[in-house]
């Protein structure tokens, strides 16, 4: 999109079409330019065509609204190859709705405070292929008044890991995942990320009350994923 939002103490994320030529090697994304109290981990793309980068406001950062720059690097042949990520956007008014256009510069603005924020217990985690892994996801709840359920669902996932939707009851603060990572998914790393969704009280007008419910998504915090080759049987 033109502008990338991301709430204070939340999240906003950025979908990633990858184009390569001849085989297919690991390509990392990393975000340059980002404003005080902004933060992007690098993301590992693998074997996929379609990736995301996340990007997450401190509770304190100020609210902006500024340019910034994505680059991709990945190694071929021992040299190391940086091509900078151009920035399209959709052109909902098309009657093909994957049509798109190119932007001269991708914006990203920092705002009010989110309604809650995602992360996993820990940042990275280990496993080896064929295995399922159980994790923890904590949920922040920043709005006193959100106490609704979320649905937690896998957000553009590498095509070898799966992960079924889990509901986090109301009230909770944290809910286990379980990742199953494929026999066939390839040994490296990986980013992880999940999404969020659920019905928040929002109105505009504080006089309101009830306020009524609105449809939120949030991104987590990505999970760096380090994935074993799968154990060989012994005969």
């Amino acid at each position: 999109s033109d502008v990338c939002s991301s709430d204070l103490g939340g999240t906003a994320w950025l979908n990633l079409i990858i184009h390569q030529k001849g085989p297919s090697v690991p390509i990392t994304v990393r975000a340059e330019g980002l404003p005080g109290g902004v933060h992007a981990e690098p993301m590992i793309q693998r074997n996929s065509s379609n990736g995301l980068i996340v990007f997450r406001a401190d509770k304190d950062a100020q609210e902006c609204t500024v340019p910034i720059r994505l680059v991709a690097s990945a190694t071929r042949e021992n040299e190391i190859v940086e091509r900078e990520v151009r920035p399209y956007s959709r052109v909902w008014s098309e009657p093909n709705i994957s049509s798109s256009r190119p932007m001269r510069q991708q914006l990203l603005a920092v705002r009010e405070t989110a309604p809650f924020a995602l992360a996993f217990e820990k940042p990275s985690a280990e496993t080896k292929a064929g295995v399922k892994l159980e994790l923890t996801v904590k949920l922040d709840r920043l709005w006193p008044d959100f106490k609704n359920q979320l649905t937690l669902q896998a957000l553009e996932f590498p095509n070898s890991i799966k992960m079924a939707n889990v509901i986090l009851a109301a009230d909770k603060n944290e809910a286990k995942v379980t990742l199953d990572v494929q026999a066939n998914c390839q040994p490296g790393d990986y980013s992880v990320v999940i999404s969020g969704q659920g019905q928040v009280p929002f109105s505009k007008d504080e006089k309101i009350s009830p306020k009524p419910n609105t449809l939120v998504t949030q991104a987590s915090k990505p999970l760096k994923l380090t994935v074993k080759p799968k154990e060989e049987k012994t005969k």
